[in-house]
Formats: structure tokens, C-alpha cells, sequence
């Protein structure tokens, strides 16, 4: 069955850390990004983000489409938005998906 069209985009906006120090969540966001960077759904389910199923879904879609791996090209925290030390924040990322380049000129 297929789950993708070549020109489909997907989009998934969640949230990562939760309720803890700029500290605490740079340490669990570590681990998050490594799951999400190396395409592993089958690790999302101890992950601390908004929407664990649904990171396990887009990553199953991102592989169908033939994406590799991701690049996280930003990651920031609640102290880092607000300038401020703030203690039970929440941490977000940017991470992208694309096939390699070389697999665009192959079709």
C-alpha cells in the first residue's frame, strides 16, 4: 500500500521537554533528537514529546517516502524564547526529512 505521492509533504508540530529546568530538558532532548534524527519509531514510546504515536507515524511516512535520516537545524527552550532562567519549561526543535540529493537525480 502507498502511503506517499512523490510531491506529499508531511508536517508534524510537537512540543519535546515538559516541566523541567533548561538543564534537565537539553539532557532528555538529547535523547529525543537521536531517535528522531535516526529515523527510529520503534524508540519514540519512552520519549518525552507532545505526541509519541504520532512521531512514530511520521517517521514510519518519512521512510516510506525515503528519507534517511533527519538534521536538526535548531533546538531551543523556554529560558532561551524568554531570556529569562525559567524552571518548569518546554523545549522545542526543528528537524527536516528529504530524500539525499543523489536519490533525486536517479529518478
Amino acid at each position: 500500500m502507498e502511503l506517499t505521492k512523490p510531491d506529499d509533504v508531511i508536517i508534524l508540530s510537537m512540543d519535546l521537554s515538559h516541566y523541567k529546568t533548561p538543564e534537565a530538558m537539553a539532557s532528555e532532548d538529547e535523547r529525543t533528537l537521536e531517535v528522531l534524527r535516526e529515523m527510529k519509531p520503534l524508540e519514540t514510546g519512552t520519549l518525552d514529546v507532545d505526541a509519541r504515536r504520532a512521531a512514530a507515524l511520521v517517521l514510519y511516512l518519512f521512510k516510506d517516502m525515503g528519507a534517511s535520516t533527519g538534521e536538526v537545524s535548531e533546538r531551543s527552550d523556554s529560558s532561551a524564547i524568554l531570556g529569562r532562567r525559567v524552571e518548569s519549561g518546554t523545549s522545542y526543535a526543528t528537524v527536516t526529512y528529504s530524500k539525499k540529493f543523489s536519490d533525486f537525480n536517479t529518478q
